[in-house]
């Protein structure tokens, strides 16, 4: 019948979804240098990062007072990141 259109991806490292980073701490220093942008959608009651690297698409979920630990991390980093709200 010819060759299958679709892909499924069953590596546990494939890069098909994007990451979830469970606290800040999980956000390294070697994640931000690879960092091309951040996008931030915030909602009621979280505020979600969207941290996009070159092969990767990592999230980070946090409640609305710990943001600005987050922006801050994320400003500090050795090179300049736009962070842009959604």
């Amino acid at each position: 019948m010819g060759q299958n259109r679709f892909t499924f991806f069953t590596d546990k490292n494939d890069q098909s979804m994007p990451h979830e980073l469970k606290s800040l701490e999980d956000l390294t220093d070697e994640i931000l240098n690879r960092t091309i942008a951040v996008l931030t959608k915030r909602s009621g009651e979280y505020v979600k990062f969207k941290i996009r690297t070159k092969k990767t698409l990592f999230t980070l979920k946090v409640k609305p007072d710990e943001a600005s630990g987050v922006e801050n991390k994320i400003n500090s980093s050795d090179r300049p990141i736009e962070i842009i709200p959604q």
